[in-house]
């Protein structure tokens, strides 16, 4: 399974990781919705992790980002 986590909390980003990694996923992660936005829309996942309260863009706005695109309508 491929999850992309999206939080600007880096300590609490690396942990998330860590523990998501060693059950077996592979875990993209980013500190700012734009950068995890541009990851998405260009790979296939099967679930993202994303925090509310992000610098810049937030989360929300993020999500209706990411719904704009077909590959992502399903996650």
């Amino acid at each position: 399974m491929r999850i992309l986590l999206i939080d600007d909390d880096k300590d609490l980003c690396h942990l998330t990781k860590t523990a998501l990694t060693k059950q077996g996923y592979e875990v993209f992660a980013f500190h700012d919705a734009t950068t995890g936005i541009k990851h998405a829309q260009n790979s296939k996942l099967n679930l993202i992790l994303m925090d509310v309260m992000l610098p810049g863009v937030n989360g929300a706005e993020a999500v209706k980002a990411l719904k704009t695109d077909t590959q992502l309508k399903n996650i």
